[in-house]
């Protein structure tokens, strides 16, 4: 329905009009003759029985979608929101996106299943053609029979791949109740108020005893007659209201007491009936459902004795047949029958028999006409479980639906007529004069006969009736080249329809007279027909609307021109609008769409964007200047609350609040807010205040309180392809018409909105499956992972079976994110290289109304840090390095203490030895040179110089010996030998001298390196202040800050340009020992600064790091 062409001539238009509406070729090619003929026959007996065909919202799922097998006994939904399919070849559950199957590579003994049970503890039971099997969700799945007999309990049990296992981590175990393969055969399983498990089988029925941890299956004696083959069969276990077992056999109806009392009843029949289904309704009715006998309903007291048969009900009642497979009684209270040809609707009446029976056989959606097994979901769709193909489920509030084996091909056009009768514009197979609907014969060996032609049709409510209205023969065809508002039936009741002249290409509009019967537009001559020569703009009527006054507004379509025009009741005139001030031009823009606000204000939408409004006799145009969305307004709409709908081909979902405003201000909603598309063609609106919009890609529900936005297509019932037209009519249905038929949905008032359950239902970790139970979990507690397995993808899903519903999920890793992801509708998340810590991962559905999980799901763990990080490794690593610190340290140590002895001994041995022998020296020198035989002066001379080189080596070995000295090894030692240095020197020469250095609470140690540069550093200072400074005082300074020694020598002498130092090559001024001193300040790794100017003294500051 889009617009296809973008020229600027009319004439594009009304090519782009004709395929619309005509947008499918209905002559059939030979080469699909035979399908077609078959399917056109079968249309020609639908129609001409002109039944109540509506079709289901009914969607079906077979093996193909991953159930289990075809054949399916029992339905049963459980606690949590799952549904368990029990089929012929395995059990299926499924959570809303796909099916979990169980079989016999699972462990089952047997691949037929046919019940299963939750009881209220959490357990799960399955009835299997051979045995009664507890299910355990934790448990391995095994292949293979595992089984504990009738009171036989084995403890372990030994598997070739696992030794020894206790039955416990099966994911099946299987009990017998019998040796008996009939016995063994469980049919049905059900739990009564009071606990007991109760089991039906092929031989009897056997009641459920546990004592601690052993479990037997003990037969029960109900008067079953044993002697008949089938005798024992039990197909149905039901508890009434009084606390009464009913039992539904192939030998007839039996009832149990609480004191074991037990009656066989045979209310529909001879003593052998056979009892498919048993149900209590909430009125304390049974309803019973048998194989030849039809449904029965019984009342029963808490007494002995037979029951009331409340109704006895059979096809002469409206049932599809006698054999009664299943009942079902939902939550919105309606009962619903499983027979073996098809589906079935027990509804209350008021006429005399009070109830009517609705059937929907085959042709109405439902896939097979036997249907074994019927369940509700918790979103209250119907299920229904086939013998062959698969299981459907009925959507609850979905649509019903009326297409091709209901004789339509198409509908263009829906309104109600005054007798509250819905009426259609639809293609129905036919020919030129007639379809098959009135009766027309197809001769099935023309393919050229297979045609369609649109056709006027009514559905009383039961039925459809499609006619041609009476023409001349010059008329081929009737509705013109529009859809949606093409044909009416006013106020007054007469009827408006557009007919149209194929090989003229034009067009006339037939006014015919009200009629008592609708079938009479077939004969009935029009009272008037309009065309250019009465006042039509041109020979070709578009689309037509009646106002508040009666008139009538005609759109024309014209290949150069289109035009509007107006008929006046009043007047009984047409007058031509088309050249009306404030109107656009009508080269360009086709009138497509009319509505009327509350203040009587016609709206008139147009194609390219352009809506204009007549109010007071005055046009008034809106554009996109305006506002208004670009395309074509195909709709207009006016809401419950006054507000303006307008639906535009390209831009979307148009608003106006205000429709009297001057310059009214529009508001538009697209994809970007929610929408399927932004092609929209209808618009209508239900009781409740819901829009409804058809698109090209289905129909959209918008929630105008909420801005909520609901998407429905074919999987909900709907018509298939777009939804062209759409219309409300007075009981409150909503009708929807396209390519695919005609679609009908009954509103409901929007259900209390629950919040999603969210399950963590599969975790791999590197790769590798953790087990998980296969019910799913809430919360999930993993054991510590290494640091190679930080790899996890976590599967989660939110158990949903509403219609239109389509679930959001969003994830936390705490510890990881600090937000919520954003909305997503993938169900499996991945992380990789995790770092080592501590992780809760969160899960939460979000459903359509945007409401949350009450509690997220989650999954903590822990990765566990690399070997070489963990705490006790490094702990123990630290405890090591210690030790081999401290063997280091107390190494060292000895060393130490070793060279502190050596340098002990070489000081004490220097001092005691050495120094005392040079002392000798220089003594006897001294004595030599006093005898009266050394007279030569020469002699004299040399004695004197041996006395002075041993008094000088006493001095420098009395250095040595002080470097050496470890007890020496401190500031105040070195403070106390720069003292005694200076006294000797500077006292010789009249220089005054003072030494400062501050004390310390402890003494300052320092390596003999340090101590015997820094003296040397001082005393070659102080030699030089001597020899050249000139000085008459001298402030000798040692300081120690923070880890740092400052020692300073400063004079008063005559001072020097610091910028012209000595240089190592003046030997004369003495460059040697201010170079020695720099050298010795770098090996201390510290600094040497000299200030100094002429007249100023000089400064030498020495800055030793400790």
């Amino acid at each position: 329905m889009g617009e296809g062409s973008t020229s600027g001539t009319s004439a594009s238009l009304v090519h782009q009009a004709r395929w619309i509406v005509h947008p499918f070729p209905f002559i059939v090619h030979r080469s699909s003759f035979t399908i077609r003929a078959t399917l056109w026959l079968g249309l020609l007996l639908v129609v001409t029985a002109r039944a109540h065909a509506e079709r289901l919202p009914i969607k079906v799922y077979t093996t193909a979608d991953g159930l289990a097998q075809n054949a399916v006994n029992r339905i049963v939904r459980d606690s949590r929101g799952f549904l368990w399919f029990c089929t012929e070849d395995g059990l299926s559950r499924y959570d809303g996106y796909t099916f979990t199957n169980y079989g016999i590579e699972q462990g089952l003994p047997n691949a037929r299943v046919r019940d299963l049970l939750e009881t209220r503890e959490g357990e799960y039971w399955v009835a299997t053609g051979d045995g009664l099997c507890r299910f355990n969700p934790k448990g391995r799945p095994e292949s293979g029979v595992r089984s504990l007999g009738s009171g036989v309990q084995n403890n372990k049990e030994q598997t070739p791949d696992t030794g020894h296992r206790t039955p416990d981590d099966l994911m099946f175990t299987v009990f017998y109740p019998g040796a008996d393969m009939r016995t063994r055969s469980v049919m049905t399983l059900l739990q009564d108020r009071s606990g007991v498990i109760w089991c039906g089988t092929a031989k009897g029925l056997f009641r459920l005893d546990r004592s601690g941890d052993q479990i037997r299956l003990t037969p029960i004696d109900i008067g079953l007659p044993f002697q008949f083959p089938d005798g024992g069969w039990i197909y149905a276990l039901c508890e009434d209201r009084h606390g009464t077992l009913w039992v539904g056999a192939a030998s007839g109806l039996f009832r149990r007491w609480p004191d074991g009392h037990a009656e066989c009843y045979n209310p529909g029949g001879p003593p052998m009936g056979v009892y498919h289904s048993l149900l209590e309704d909430r009125q304390g009715n049974l309803w019973v459902g048998t194989r030849g006998y039809g449904l029965l309903r019984l009342v029963a007291d808490s007494g002995y004795g037979p029951s009331v048969v409340a109704g006895v009900y059979t096809p002469k009642n409206g049932l599809p047949s006698h054999w009664i497979w299943d009942t079902c009684k939902t939550s919105d209270g309606r009962l619903w029958i499983a027979t073996n040809l098809g589906l079935c609707e027990f509804l209350p009446s008021g006429d005399a028999r009070g109830y009517l029976f609705r059937a929907y056989p085959r042709i109405r959606g439902i896939g097979s006409y036997e249907i074994l097994s019927l369940a509700e979901d918790k979103d209250g769709n119907l299920w229904m479980g086939t013998n062959a193909t698969g299981v459907m489920k009925l959507a609850r509030s979905g649509f019903m639906a009326f297409g091709e084996t209901d004789g339509m091909l198409g509908i263009e056009s829906i309104f109600e007529n005054t007798n509250g009768e819905l009426c259609l514009v639809g293609f129905i197979p036919g020919n030129r004069t007639g379809s098959v609907a009135e009766g027309i014969r197809i001769d099935e060996t023309d393919p050229a006969s297979f045609q369609a032609w649109r056709r006027l049709g009514r559905f009383d409510g039961q039925r459809f009736t499609w006619l041609r209205p009476n023409a001349p023969k010059r008329i081929t065809e009737f509705f013109g080249q529009g859809w949606n508002q093409i044909a009416l039936q006013d106020h007054t009741g007469e009827w408006w329809i557009i007919a149209y002249n194929v090989h003229t290409s034009e067009g006339e509009l037939y006014r015919f007279p009200k009629i008592s019967r609708f079938e009479h537009l077939k004969t009935i001559s029009p009272k008037a027909v309009y065309t250019t020569k009465d006042g039509l703009p041109t020979a070709d009527p578009y689309r037509l609307f009646e106002d508040s006054r009666g008139d009538i507004w005609i759109s024309c379509i014209w290949p150069i021109e289109s035009g509007l025009a107006r008929w006046e009741r009043a007047t009984d005139k047409v007058y031509d609008m088309t050249r009306s001030e404030g109107l656009p031009s009508f080269r360009d823009h086709v009138p497509t769409s009319f509505r009327e606000d509350r203040a009587g204000n016609l709206w008139i939408g147009f194609s390219r964007g352009v809506l204009a409004r007549y109010r007071d006799g005055r046009f008034t145009t809106f554009t996109s200047d305006d506002g208004i969305p670009a395309g074509s307004i195909y709709d207009l709409h006016l809401d419950q609350a006054g507000r303006l709908r307008i639906a535009s081909t390209t831009g979307g979902l148009a608003r106006l609040d205000d429709p009297s405003a001057e310059r009214p201000r529009f508001i538009t909603t697209t994809t970007a807010q929610g929408l399927s598309s932004n092609i929209i063609n209808c618009i209508t609106e239900d009781r409740y205040g819901h829009l409804y919009v058809g698109t090209a890609r289905g129909l959209d529900r918008l929630d105008p309180a909420t801005g909520r936005i609901t998407q429905f297509t074919s999987a909900d019932g709907l018509i298939t392809g777009e939804v062209w037209v759409s219309f409300r009519d007075r009981k409150g249905d909503l009708w929807f018409g396209g390519k695919g038929g005609l679609s009908r949905l009954s509103p409901q008032p929007d259900p209390p909105t629950s919040p999603t359950p969210i399950l963590i239902n599969g975790v791999r970790i590197a790769g590798s499956q953790h087990v998980i139970s296969a019910l799913g979990e809430t919360t999930v507690s993993l054991p510590d992972l290494t640091a190679d397995k930080n790899q996890l993808q976590i599967d989660f899903v939110g158990l949903s079976f509403a219609p239109g519903e389509s679930l959001c999920y969003q994830y936390q890793l705490a510890g990881a994110d600090r937000e919520w992801s954003a909305p997503t509708d993938q169900r499996t998340v991945n992380y990789a290289n995790l770092a080592p810590g501590r992780y809760r991962f969160l899960v939460r559905a979000i459903n359509s109304d945007g409401v949350v999980s009450p509690t997220p799901a989650t999954i903590t763990f822990t990765i566990l840090r690399p070997v070489w990080q963990r705490w006790w490794l490094i702990m123990l690593m630290a405890m090591l390095v210690g030790l081999v610190v401290w063997a280091f340290y107390r190494y060292r140590l000895a060393q130490a203490l070793k060279l502190e002895r050596v340098r002990t001994r070489i000081a004490t041995d220097l001092h005691d030895d050495i120094g005392s022998s040079l002392s000798q020296v220089a003594i006897l020198s001294e004595v030599v040179k006093q005898h009266p035989t050394v007279t030569q002066p020469k002699l004299v001379q040399m004695l004197t110089q041996i006395a002075e080189m041993a008094r000088n080596l006493v001095d420098g070995m009395s250095d040595i010996v002080w470097s050496i000295d470890p007890r020496r090894d401190d500031l105040n030692n070195l403070s106390q030998r720069i003292g005694q240095f200076a006294f000797d020197v500077l006292d010789v020469k009249g220089i005054s001298w003072e030494l400062q250095s501050p004390p310390v609470a402890e003494p300052v140690k320092l390596t003999p390196e340090q101590r015997r540069h820094i003296y040397l550093i001082f005393k070659e200072a102080v030699n030089n202040i001597v020899r050249h400074a000139n000085a008459t005082a001298v402030l000798l300074t040692l300081n120690v800050s923070g880890r740092q020694l400052l020692a300073e020598i400063s004079d008063n002498g005559r001072g020097f340009e610091s910028g012209r130092l000595p240089t190592g090559s003046d030997r004369n001024r003495g460059g040697h020992g201010l170079r020695n001193m720099r050298a010795r300040a770098d090996q201390l790794g510290g600094q040497l600064r000299i200030d100094s100017a002429p007249g100023n003294g000089t400064r030498l500051t020495l800055m030793v790091p400790l």
